[in-house]
């Protein structure tokens, strides 16, 4: 063999992506292999562009077959093996070469880094973990596995690992949705389940597909298969079984069996850095926040999880630290959290949470008065762009004070469509809807996603001006421009609230019917009735709370609500909201217990304590703390209430 390098990957339909992994792979390959399974749209041609030799394969279902097929055909020394939608990150490029031409006899392969984005965008969340990606080609080595495929290697065979790092990008929510990867990963796994019951790889991996499909009880049950199929093992996929037991445990509301669950884990993988995070945030969902505190400490002193564990980016850094920050937060103690919030957004300034709380930190410790200035003073530290700043003042209802720092922005250059929309939400947010209709005009139908919010909102301004009829123009408009421009009415769950609250305030209430929302849209709906409500319309906040149907809104959604009328002094209608689903309970038995019901019962305290009902305020309290017994706020609310009762009966006495 004379060349020293192969680069290999499978692709189909891979005309979007194929092209970034091939260009950031340019001069580092020999030759480029790549095995088509079935391509119907420019993937080929793209790759040929690139010097690539192509091989036609059917898909058969078996990722490891693809890889062996193309493997069969390399003249390099070394494999380098990508995915279509890798990218290999700019820094390390002129490394990977050095490596095959340097290596040490003794070394058969590299474990390479692979950081996958996950969520909307690049850069929202990211995922790392270990993958052999260049090795010695070697006479018989092959790939295993249908999916999650891996590569045979001898036993005491040496690999070593660097930090080169393979940036993924198949895990975004767009790519995931558009491409069906969950429902043909799915099929896969429940296949490979079929014919190797006993592999309890098989279990784990399919597992991971029902967590991506949102079907966390199925994933628990595959993760217990494969934890009884298991026999010892502490690298490979053995420590994520772990972590991922305990993650759906969490999202299965069973917090205390999934803290037994991480405290086991824990056990066996006393350096899994991901671990202790999961176990400090379960301790401050179970109202533990001095433990949470301590545990987040940890991780911080820690670092990020080692090189060998599959882990997500941050909780040994700025995840831990934002985790700290809220849980001081919670315990009042603002100045602390503050800082925290600021180790989270020096170690990571696009973590825009941070940022958020932050904001809320500085308004309880200092005042509302004095935040604009504390933040201006903190912004180097923050490293967030003034319209940013404005953006997480307004997500605290700090809505004068954003505009003020986008009056700057605008000073400095013309306003853009974005810096425009935030302005007129600005406007809207401190109750003048003419000049938020002025802002949200100047908006162009060119600047995409912007242009539609734009006209949302323009519907809000013509709610709060009790001109539904001007709102059901706006949509009627919406709806032809996207049949318009992509032939098609746009499914989208907040235009289909829209359209059903205009029709409820076009209709006599005789005529409203319940339950005409899609279920995808509930979400839309609750987040309608909160914005009503900021703004100041409880009334119609209460009518988008209807459009949930006839059961109307979970605990949970009446909770957030009645947060929002209670935070701008709609007090009688909260308590009335909260009264409705939270501690309503038959006589002699108990309310809801669930963390919602608690957070809904302390806020139903808080209005009570407010209005001077100092028993009742002390009753819910303590039923609270009968769930929660490290609950700081709900501890402080009854000494609070029981100190008032006291005052007011040592006044009763005093003679008149």
């Amino acid at each position: 063999m004379t060349a020293l390098i192969s680069l290999c990957l499978i692709a189909r339909n891979e005309e979007a992506n194929i092209g970034r992994c091939l260009e950031s792979a340019k001069g580092l390959a020999d030759e480029i292999i790549v095995v088509d399974t079935g391509s119907t749209d420019r993937t080929v041609e793209v790759c040929r562009a690139y010097g690539a030799t192509i091989y036609s394969m059917a898909w058969a279902d078996d990722f490891a077959a693809a890889r062996n097929f193309g493997l069969e055909r390399a003249a390099g020394r070394w494999i380098l093996v990508l995915d279509a939608d890798d990218e290999i990150a700019a820094r390390d490029r002129s490394r990977v070469r050095g490596l095959a031409g340097s290596a040490d006899e003794a070394v058969e392969g590299f474990f390479f880094q692979t950081v996958s984005y996950v969520g909307d965008q690049p850069g929202e969340d990211v995922v790392v973990c270990p993958h052999l990606r260049l090795f010695r080609n070697r006479p018989g080595r092959r790939y295993v596995g249908a999916i999650h495929e891996y590569l045979t290697i001898a036993p005491g065979a040496r690999l070593a690992r660097e930090d080169v790092q393979v940036l993924h990008y198949g895990y975004l929510t767009p790519e995931v949705r558009g491409r069906k990867k969950i429902r043909r990963n799915l099929v896969i796994c429940r296949n490979v389940v079929k014919r190797h019951p006993d592999d309890p790889s098989a279990h784990f991996h399919l597992g991971t597909e029902h967590i991506r499909a949102g079907a966390y009880a199925k994933a628990l049950d595959s993760y217990r298969q494969a934890a009884r199929l298991v026999r010892g093992g502490r690298g490979g996929w053995v420590p994520e079984l772990a972590k991922k037991t305990v993650l759906c445990l969490t999202l299965l509301d069973r917090a205390s069996e999934a803290l037994e669950e991480a405290d086991q884990g824990l056990g066996t993988y006393p350096d899994y850095t991901d671990l202790h995070f999961l176990r400090a945030g379960l301790l401050q969902q179970l109202g533990d926040l001095r433990g949470a505190a301590e545990g987040f400490r940890r991780c911080l002193a820690m670092g990020e999880a080692p090189f060998h564990y599959p882990s997500d980016l941050g909780v040994g850094s700025f995840k831990a630290a934002f985790g700290l920050g809220h849980a001081m937060q919670a315990m009042g103690c603002y100045e602390a959290a503050v800082q925290a919030y600021l180790i989270a957004l020096k170690a990571n300034p696009r973590f825009m949470p941070a940022l958020d709380f932050l904001v809320g930190a500085l308004e309880a410790w200092k005042g509302s008065g004095r935040v604009r200035q504390a933040l201006l003073d903190l912004v180097d530290a923050t490293g967030g762009s003034t319209v940013r700043l404005a953006e997480a003042l307004m997500s605290n209802g700090l809505y004068r004070d954003a505009l003020t720092l986008l009056g700057a922005a605008e000073s400095q250059s013309p306003a853009q469509a974005h810096e425009a929309l935030l302005t007129a939400l600005c406007w809207l947010g401190v109750g003048d809807t003419s000049l938020a209709r002025q802002w949200l005009s100047k908006i162009p139908p060119g600047a995409a996603g912007v242009y539609r919010q734009a006209q949302l909102n323009l519907c809000l301004c013509a709610w709060l001006e009790d001109r539904p009829d001007l709102a059901q123009a706006l949509l009627t408009r919406l709806t032809a421009r996207d049949r318009s421009v992509t032939g098609k009415v746009t499914r989208d769950p907040q235009l289909a609230v829209y359209r059903v609250f205009t029709r409820s305030l076009l209709s006599p209430a005789a005529e409203r019917t319940a339950g005409r929302l899609p279920a995808a849209a509930r979400e839309a709906a609750v987040n309608l009735a909160e914005r009503l409500a900021e703004l100041g319309d409880p009334e119609k906040a209460l009518l988008a709370l209807s459009l949930l149907g006839p059961r109307g809104a979970d605990t949970a959604e009446a909770t957030r609500v009645a947060r929002m009328l209670a935070r701008h002094g709609d007090l009688d209608l909260a308590a009335k909201l909260l009264e409705g689903g939270v501690v309503a309970c038959p006589a002699g038995q108990e309310g809801p217990t669930g963390p919602s019901s608690m957070e809904g019962m302390g806020l139903l305290a808080e209005i009570e304590l407010g209005r001077g009902n100092l028993g009742r305020a002390a009753t819910l309290y303590r039923r609270v703390l009968r769930t929660q017994a490290w609950d700081l706020k709900a501890t402080l609310g009854l000494a609070k209430a029981i100190q008032q009762q006291g005052q007011r009966w040592r006044r009763a006495a005093l003679p008149t």
